[in-house]
């Protein structure tokens, strides 16, 4: 596993360098970078959005089926 980590990460180097060498080649490497990070932060503040809405569902319908019940 270390072997093909190591082999990824200087083929990732090499890419980001080739692209580099482009005349907007630094701001699409940056992009390249950044992306991941920027998606899963994005992704983890919608998990946590759809979680919160989620147990804010559940207890509306608790006090609704208790109001029910007690009718």
């Amino acid at each position: 596993g270390l072997i093909v980590n190591i082999i990824f990460a200087v083929l990732w180097v090499a890419l980001l360098n080739y692209i580099c060498q482009f005349k907007y080649g630094n701001k699409i490497s940056w992009f390249l970078v950044l992306f991941p990070i920027i998606f899963f932060v994005i992704l983890i503040i919608a998990l946590l959005s759809a979680g919160t809405f989620i147990a804010l569902q559940n207890v509306k319908n608790k006090e609704l089926m208790k109001k029910v019940n007690n009718q």
